[in-house]
């Protein structure tokens, strides 16, 4: 006789489940966004060299484009890699223009591209007013900002696509709720990070930008179990609801999870600091995406199809309800076919 020791919880079950953890995590969520919005986040400060030019402002508004161009070529020149470029007005005349170098980057070679900084910006730019010193400071780890667009235009990449996937497959209403789906696991991420304090690096903007995919993911294991549960003989047997929790797809999901979070703990062991804050917040990230691949959506989205599907049959009746043939084709249409 075949034994099952992994049943899956029964159906009351997951709807205690689902509402226990949606109003915990729906608390969180609230929490963090006050923690942000008081605190802000835990901005993380780390060591470095930098290369700080200032400049008259006067010079720098006319000529800003090949200022920083020289710059640029005398570092690319000593095989120096700017890490950020921040930049700050000194009253009204004059200007600073701060590189930002790992801390392990050669003072002399500074000091040798600094020299080459005097010589080069004064020939370039004889009317202008330069000076430039080379100094380590305590800076705050930022994401510069064109590492910042790019991230976002790939997340929104992804998003755009991942939309279009859902839509294409399994319906627009479906590629909708995949999209809250990504949305609430994002904004969980970031909730949990400020409400943990987790130092916020580079790496753990990426960790929450990964929320988005984790949750696709999620998602996809149960849209897909979904329509093939429809499809079944026995699903004619069965109530809408009763096909969506037998479609949870907690066997995929958590194997997912499971392999995912081993992953990043095994990183948090054997990496540095800023690999350790990267992998726990991807952990966090795991986590939301996998509350809202097993619970959030598979509980949610019986009633909110329900209640689209009839915004819709009044809106294409004049709002005076749907005739007898209309319901009737609504309730053989599958869920997601």
């Amino acid at each position: 006789m075949k034994t099952n020791c992994c049943k899956a919880p029964s159906n009351k079950m997951i709807k205690i489940l689902s509402i226990i953890f949606t109003a915990v995590m729906s608390a969180l969520l609230v929490a963090g966004i006050i923690v942000c919005a008081v605190l802000g986040f835990n901005n993380s400060h780390k060591d470095a060299k930098a290369v700080t030019v200032t400049v008259d402002t006067y010079a720098y508004n006319v000529n800003a484009q090949n200022i920083e161009a020289t710059t640029n070529v005398v570092f690319a020149k000593r095989g120096l890699e700017v890490e950020d470029r921040q930049f700050a007005t000194m009253g009204s005349t004059e200007v600073e223009i701060v590189y930002v170098f790992d801390n392990d980057t050669s003072l002399a070679v500074l000091n040798e591209a600094k020299a080459d900084l005097d010589s080069g910006l004064e020939d370039a730019f004889p009317n202008a007013v330069f000076s430039v010193r080379v100094e380590a400071m305590r800076v705050m780890d930022t994401t510069p900002e064109s590492y910042v667009g790019r991230g976002l235009i790939a997340v929104a990449i992804f998003a755009a696509l991942s939309f279009l996937y859902v839509w294409i497959r399994y319906k627009l209403f479906a590629a909708l709720y995949a999209l809250c789906g990504n949305v609430f696991a994002g904004g969980l991420t970031t909730a949990l990070i400020a409400l943990t304090r987790i130092p916020v690096t580079p790496a753990v903007g990426a960790a929450i930008a990964a929320s988005v995919l984790f949750s696709t993911v999620t998602v996809l294991f149960f849209f897909n179990k979904l329509r093939a549960a429809e499809k079944e003989d026995s699903a004619a047997d069965k109530s809408e609801k009763e096909i969506v929790y037998s479609s949870i797809a907690w066997k995929e999901t958590l194997l997912f999870a499971g392999l995912l979070g081993a992953a990043f703990i095994v990183m948090i062991c054997v990496g540095k600091t800023a690999i350790a804050w990267f992998s726990l917040s991807a952990i966090v990230a795991v986590l939301a995406a996998t509350f809202v691949g097993l619970l959030l959506v598979p509980t949610t989205f019986v009633p909110a199809k329900k209640c689209a599907d009839k915004l819709a049959a009044q809106k294409a009746s004049g709002y005076k309800g749907a005739k007898k043939g209309e319901k009737a084709q609504k309730s053989n249409d599958g869920l997601v076919d």
